[in-house]
């Protein structure tokens, strides 16, 4: 699929974004940890694809703002598990 933003094209596979989410979901939670560069970069680009929206993303229980706080060792709202169903389930294509 091909999108434009701006004077710039842009494309993506659906099929890719479907096979990332199931390895994503898949991996342990110390493999998550380890990929939360990649996840957050899936995040904001599926986030936008599925227009989900600031609050669910952004907010203090924001899935973006969970992963970051992850990211960065600081304390998330959320436990692990609660954060990985979240994204379960907001990520989910």
């Amino acid at each position: 699929m091909v999108y434009l933003i701006g004077d710039k094209k842009f494309s993506f596979s659906y099929q890719e974004l479907k096979d990332e989410y199931y390895k994503i979901c898949s991996l342990s939670d110390e493999q998550f940890i380890e990929n939360l560069n990649d996840i957050l970069h899936f995040t904001c680009f599926v986030g936008w694809f599925k227009e989900i929206g600031r609050d669910a993303l952004l907010s203090d229980e924001g899935i973006l703002h969970e992963l970051i706080h992850l990211l960065s060792g600081v304390e998330t709202v959320n436990e692990l598990k609660e954060i990985r169903k979240k994204f379960d389930k907001l990520m989910y294509l």
